[in-house]
This record gives C-alpha cells, structure tokens and sequence, in this order.
C-alpha cells in the first residue's frame, strides 16, 4: 500500500522599513535601515521508502516431473503468491540436503529430525549451517524444513502442509532467502521426508519499505480447512495430536510487512461470508508467542474451530507497521486491508 503525504509550503514575508528626515536650504537626505529577516526552516524532506531488491529467477535442473521439482515449484508459487523474491537452486545446498536426509534415515532420526551428532554414520555438520558449509555453501543465514507427502504422494503437498502452520511458513516466507536445496520424499518411508534447506548468500533479497503481504491471498481457491500439526506446537490449549488440530483449529491467515519494522495489530478478524460475527480466532504476534519463532514483522489467526469446506471467508486488518524503511514521516505506516478467500471441499489431514 502507499501512503499519501500532503506538503504544505510556508511562505516568508519581509517588510522593507524606510525612515525620511527634513530640512531646510540645500534639501533634505534619509537613511534606510536594514530590517530583520523572519526566516522559517525549510520543512523536513520525507523519508524515502525503501525500494525492493529481489533477484531474478533461474531455471532450476531438477528432472522434470521429479519429486524435488514438484517441491520446487510448489515453493515457487507460495512466495510469489505473496510477492516475495524468487529463491534459486544451489546444487550445493542440494548436496547438503541429501546427506542430512541420509544422515536421519541411517540413524532412525538421529539426535532431532534437524540436528546431527559427531561420531555417526554419515555425519556432516551438527547444524544446517555446518552442513551447508561442509557442501561448499557458505551461508549468512541458513535454515530448514521438513514435510512429508499427503494423500496424492507429490512433494508439492509437503509445501501445502508446511504453508498450514505457523512457524514453518514463517521460515518458507522469510523475505531475504536466495538460495535453496532439496532432497526428495520417499513415498511410503517415514524416515524419508523431503528436505528443503535454505541460504543466504552476502546480499539478501528485500521487499519494499511499503510492503504487506498476505496469506491465504486475496481470490486464493482451495484454501486448507484445518491448522496442520507441528512441532512445537504453537497452541497451549491443544495436546498436540493431529485429532486436536483437526478438532479446533482452522488454517491459519497471516499478514506480513517489511522485516525492518514492527507489526502492531489493532484488528484482525476472519468472518464467513453472508454472516455478520467474525469468527473466534487465536491472535499470535512476537508479543504473545512464547517460543520468538515469530518474527516482529509477521501477524497470524488461527480460528478455534476447522473452516467449512467449499465456503467463502472474508478478512480485515487494521494496524501500523513502525520503521524507517516505510517511508511514513512519522515511521508509522497504517495498514487497513480487506481480502476474500475459498476454501478446499476437503482437508486430506482429517480425513
């Protein structure tokens, strides 16, 4: 969105003040004074937003109709969806993927499904980071997720899975990633998930100082019935097992401005169409998320019960993104935002 500043030009006025004198005989003579000029300062310029650095998209070389390009391309439409930069293939994080996922079938999960511990079978480096670093990758910030296939078995339901919670989309959403790897799902193998680890190369990739950013989009069909489950688990009123999820959540609806500034949320409300009570949603901000997985810049909702399928949903967002990057005179930028989306006819996770 963009803001609308009104300039206002103050005009100075100096007065020229002359002084006459008499006399007789060989005339008279007068003297000008110099009078003091009221000067006003010129008004301060307005913060210039900041522009958007994003880089350009390349082709990836996974194997057409693949597991990874499947993954890939599902990533690829989610971010640009909500106008975020492009992340490339590196076939260096692609490495560092692939041997992680070796790593954790051969040591049945090893220490947690995202670290590993020296002295294993097949051990490269601790964090993903290290791994990264170990591939030839040297990153400026890195992390990772990981998803297993749905129903259909395509990789692209794990980046649908993913984009179901909380603290996964926030890191598949992350503004200044550029560069990727991914080591496919096995289908049938719960040891073999698909892998998607990312990097950040020196330079990172930026939106704009005026961005926001929404999730589901606006028109967006489709969209999931139920909060996926997710570790940790976000909700303290939930057990944490798939039959609460699917009990007492709905997918979950975020709005995101430029990760300089802080996100303040004066309302946030998901309504179904044609009825006029919004429905009973969780909050979560930075403020209120126990874990920090929540950045400042991110707001979510999440209702307390599944979406009806088939069924249209209506969203308002009021509030303020606070930060030199927007522009605002006063850094304040005001968000009022309005969008619609529709959900799927089924939730495959509830089934």
């Amino acid at each position: 969105m963009q803001n609308k500043f009104t300039l206002t030009i103050a005009a100075t006025l100096s007065l020229a003040l002359v002084g006459c004198g008499g006399g007789g005989g060989g005339g008279g003579s007068s003297t000008t004074a110099t009078p003091p000029v009221a000067t006003t300062p010129p008004p301060a310029p307005t913060p210039a937003v900041l522009a958007a650095t994003t880089q350009p998209a390349v082709t990836p070389t996974y194997l057409a109709g693949s597991q990874q390009m499947s993954a890939f391309n599902a990533l690829a439409a989610f971010r640009a969806a909500l106008n975020l930069g492009p992340v490339n293939q590196s076939a260096k994080i692609d490495m560092a993927a692939q041997n992680h996922s070796d790593y954790v079938a051969t040591n049945n999960g090893g220490a947690t499904p995202h670290t590993e511990v020296a002295g294993t079978p097949g051990f490269t480096g601790v964090t993903v980071a290290d791994r990264l670093v170990a591939a030839g990758y040297t990153p400026s910030a890195s992390s990772e997720v990981i998803g297993w296939t749905g129903a259909t078995g395509n990789a692209s339901e794990v980046i649908e899975g993913l984009s179901a919670t909380i603290y996964h989309r926030v890191l598949m959403m992350s503004q200044g990633w550029t560069d990727l790897g991914i080591a496919p799902p096995v289908n049938g193998d719960t040891a073999r998930p698909a892998y998607i680890d990312f990097g950040t190369a020196a330079t990172k990739q930026n939106v704009g100082g005026d961005y926001v950013g929404v999730y589901p989009t606006n028109d967006q069909t489709a969209v999931g019935l139920t909060h996926a489950p997710e570790a940790p688990n976000p909700f303290a009123d939930l057990d944490g097992t798939t039959a609460s999820f699917c009990a007492k959540t709905s997918f979950p609806i975020s709005l995101m401005s430029q990760e300089s500034t802080k996100l303040a949320v004066t309302s946030f409300t998901v309504t179904e169409a044609g009825q006029s009570t919004p429905l009973d949603v969780r909050v979560v901000t930075s403020d209120n998320d126990t874990t920090g997985f929540v950045p400042k810049y991110v707001a979510f909702i999440v209702g307390k019960a599944p979406f009806k399928a088939s069924t249209k949903y209506n969203v308002t967002f009021t509030g303020t993104a606070t930060g030199t990057a927007t522009g605002a005179t006063s850094g304040i930028l005001t968000i009022s935002k309005s969008w619609s989306f529709t959900t799927a006819a089924k939730d495959y996770r509830c089934q």
